[in-house]
Formats: C-alpha cells, sequence, structure tokens
C-alpha cells in the first residue's frame, strides 16, 4: 500500500481579493479612511472607479481565487449581472444610499450577501464573511489517495 499525495501547484491555492467598485471610491475622505480599514482584514486589496476596468480584472483572476467585491449601487446593476456567475466571484456586497431601490435587483442574485447603506456595517459583514471562509478552508480535508 502507498500513499500518494497529490501534488500542490501555486495555482492550486486559493487567493481572496477584495475589489471595491465606486466612482467615488478614492474621491471621498469617508472611502480612504475606509480602504484602510478593509485592507487590514483582507490585504489583497483593489480599487476601481468604472465596471470595464474592475470586470476585465475579474476576468483575469484564477479559477482558484476568490474575490469579495463591494460595489455601488449604479455600478454594482451594470456589473453583478455579467459577473455573477464568475467562479472566482464568492461574494458581493452593495455599498448605497438608497438600500430599497437597490435590494430590488439585488434580490435576483444568489452572491449579494447585503445592501448596506452604513460603512460600518459593511465592514463587519466582511470580516466575519470573510473569517467563515477562512474557517471552511482550514476545516476541509486534504485529499490523500491510498492505493
Amino acid at each position: 500500500m502507498t500513499a500518494t499525495y497529490p501534488f500542490v501547484t501555486k495555482n492550486d491555492l486559493e487567493t481572496v481579493c477584495l475589489v471595491w467598485l465606486d466612482a467615488s471610491v478614492n474621491i471621498s475622505p469617508e472611502n480612504i479612511a475606509t480602504q484602510k480599514e478593509l485592507r487590514s482584514i483582507i490585504h489583497h486589496f483593489k480599487t476601481f472607479s468604472n465596471a470595464p476596468d474592475c470586470e476585465q480584472y475579474i476576468q483575469q483572476k484564477s479559477q482558484y481565487d476568490r474575490v469579495f467585491l463591494i460595489a455601488s449601487g449604479r455600478l454594482g446593476q451594470e456589473i453583478v449581472p455579467h459577473i455573477h456567475h464568475y467562479r472566482q466571484v464568492f461574494n458581493i456586497y452593495v455599498y448605497c444610499q438608497d438600500k430599497e431601490k437597490n435590494e430590488e435587483w439585488a434580490r435576483k442574485f444568489i452572491k449579494v450577501k447585503t445592501v448596506q447603506t452604513r460603512l460600518d456595517t459593511l465592514i463587519n459583514r466582511i470580516q466575519s464573511d470573510y473569517s467563515k471562509r477562512c474557517q471552511s478552508k482550514l476545516d476541509e480535508p486534504f485529499p490523500i489517495n491510498i492505493s
């Protein structure tokens, strides 16, 4: 009986990336301060102010990577229908001023976890979801083939 261990390549390792898509992501002082806080939760952090560049970035991620996406209501409505089916997209969070309006379109997409109007609530949710993801990865068994 021999135990064989699967060869794990760098491409097999999951990287979690937080992406924030908002026209004012790099303009609003509140958003800039929030970026520091978010970066302390998920170190791989990227911002975009337009949907095409954001979509291209997500498309180029490995199938093993996981993207947590924050999108404004307007840009979320534009990008989510195009990227929702991507394996890389794990969770989507909508940060907006009009919760009721954005919940209407967002409820059609299972990966949209929440629509928020408050940054502190959004940050707490992302931190909680990221912790759960890390824990679930730790709980996954490592595949071993014995032949």
